[in-house]
């Protein structure tokens, strides 16, 4: 197994460009908090002159979760749901989850309603955020050197602040 197995592979996709910084801002803040435990996939980090279709499957087959930021119900949400039928088709329940981040203002879309939503609230969020370190920590995909780490409750709560903003 090579390092980037032993991580929790999460690949963060959105309906809306302004949704490309929240990702970005997710992604390093896990990074910084998570101990190594994370790896990140984007669609911003599609190679240019690749073929979007094949990179997607592959990128998408290498996740174990799927976070969908759902920033805007005004945009077309056809590739996210797109993503998550390939998740779904390569993916059993065990192997992968789809998880919705909205705003508490927009429903997810209804097409994705019988997915696990979280409100960008502070309690809900800092719940979400302990049960993702929590996973990570007792998967098999942990780096053993920072097997011991979890953020204390003031940092899962500063965490929980700066991810809720995003979605303001």
């Amino acid at each position: 197994m090579n390092g980037s197995e032993k991580k929790l592979c999460i690949f963060i996709s959105h309906n809306h460009k302004d949704a490309d910084k929240a990702a970005e801002i997710i992604k390093n803040t896990l990074l910084l908090y998570g101990g190594g435990r994370f790896r990140f996939l984007l669609s911003k980090d599609l190679p240019p002159d690749h073929n979007w279709h094949h990179w997607i499957k592959e990128t998408i087959g290498q996740a174990n979760i799927i976070l969908f930021l759902c920033t805007n119900l005004n945009e077309s949400w056809e590739w996210c749901l797109y993503e998550a039928g390939i998740f779904q088709g390569l993916k059993d329940e065990s192997e992968g989850h789809l998880i919705i981040l909205h705003s508490p203002a927009v429903k997810p879309p209804l097409p994705l309603a019988d997915l696990p939503a979280i409100a960008a609230k502070p309690e809900p969020m800092k719940k979400f955020l302990k049960q993702l370190f929590d996973f990570a920590k007792m998967s098999e995909r942990i780096v053993p050197i920072t097997e011991t780490f979890i953020p204390d409750e003031q940092t899962l709560t500063n965490i929980a602040n700066k991810i809720c903003h995003l979605f303001d």
